[in-house]
């Protein structure tokens, strides 16, 4: 708090005479929760307000975090008539060590391999078997391994990474995003001017029962995409029976189709994951993201490969990789993805959709 109490003390000393002597208090209170709940970010001001339960109105809460806006320790964005809070500098820095990359073991187990390297030591990663009394271990693995939706009634062997007391470090919470909760095929996009790179994961139509909401392609085809993009990047992912319709609908929104990135999924033991839940004749082990070029939009060519090798994780959700080949292709410029969910919060992106 006491990042709190010098800003409280920096706001007494510059407040005008008429504010209200309780304001200090405000700004602190606003401090210590979101340090307190950093998930929350980034929130905007009305959410926040009825957080806090203050007698006090939006008006005297925006007002009492001028002097944290003014210092850095707070960022305020505002997109239309919103206005959301997106960072707060944390009390005492953390101080983030890098862990060494360590690769996994072909042998999955510490004690096949140790069989078969005759017991020299080992520093890459292994699995631990996890047997219940369920477990067949005649049966092999499960085939959908910790993507098994029904583990401690499964006969199969399913795995666990081996503790072996290095360091997890949980990713840091984003703190410069922004989050737009909305019907995106009724948004005015306009007000939110243009992008230099969009990434778009639509929820497709397809003869499978979801979870969400789907669009159909002449849906999706509707959306306000020519209004965010004069020249720019456009990422768009389809699944492989959207392909053609993919590549229809960018060349619709003045998209040249230049790239066709393949994300190859594995699974926990780093084998390709042929017995995926998708596909009509075989299982289906990758998803495409088509890259179109509008305008001369310039980019950092030639510093990424159009595959990406992943685990898959939530239903629907992305590997990280894209984002961060997305942000090496336009290093700089303004970024937002379209359909996103709260785990796609990035630092300086904007994310729209209606599930954040």
């Amino acid at each position: 708090m006491e990042l709190a109490d010098a800003l409280a003390r920096r706001y007494d000393d510059h407040a005008p005479a008429s504010a209200p002597v309780a304001e200090p208090d405000v700004l602190a209170s606003v401090l210590g929760l979101m340090r307190a709940h950093p998930e929350l970010l980034p929130i905007d001001l009305a959410s926040l307000h009825r957080r806090l339960a203050l007698p006090l109105a939006m008006a005297d809460l925006e007002r009492s975090l001028a002097p944290a806006v003014q210092s850095g320790a707070v960022i305020l964005q505002v997109f239309g008539h919103w206005t959301f809070l997106t960072h707060v500098e944390p009390a005492s820095p953390a101080v983030a060590v890098a862990p060494r990359w360590r690769g996994y073991c072909p042998a999955t187990t510490r004690a096949a391999c140790r069989r078969a390297s005759a017991g020299a030591a080992c520093h890459l990663v292994h699995f631990v078997p996890i047997i219940t009394r369920r477990t067949n271990a005649a049966l092999g693995d499960c085939k959908y391994l910790d993507t098994c939706r029904r583990v401690e009634s499964c006969a199969f062997v399913h795995y666990r990474v081996e503790d072996d007391g290095a360091p997890v470090l949980a990713a840091a919470p984003p703190t410069t995003a922004v989050a737009i909760a909305c019907d995106v095929t009724t948004y005015d996009v306009a007000r939110l001017g243009t992008f230099d790179a969009i990434v778009m994961d639509p929820p497709w139509e397809i003869n499978q029962q979801l979870s969400y909401t789907t669009l159909s392609d002449d849906a999706i085809g509707g959306l306000a995409i020519p209004a965010l993009q004069t020249t720019g990047w456009i990422f768009l992912w389809v699944t492989t029976g959207k392909l053609v319709v993919g590549r229809r609908l960018l060349r619709q929104w003045g998209y040249a189709v230049v790239e066709d990135i393949v994300w190859i999924k594995i699974d926990q033991l780093q084998h390709v994951a042929h017995q995926g839940r998708t596909g009509h004749w075989l299982n289906h082990s990758q998803e495409h993201c088509l890259v179109g070029r509008k305008g001369l939009a310039p980019s950092a060519a030639r510093l990424d490969c159009d595959v990406i090798v992943a685990a898959p994780r939530e239903n629907s959700r992305k590997p990280d990789e894209l984002y961060r080949l997305v942000e090496r292709v336009v290093p700089t410029g303004r970024k937002l993805e379209i359909f996103g969910r709260r785990h796609n919060l990035r630092d300086g992106w904007t994310t729209m959709g209606n599930q954040l």
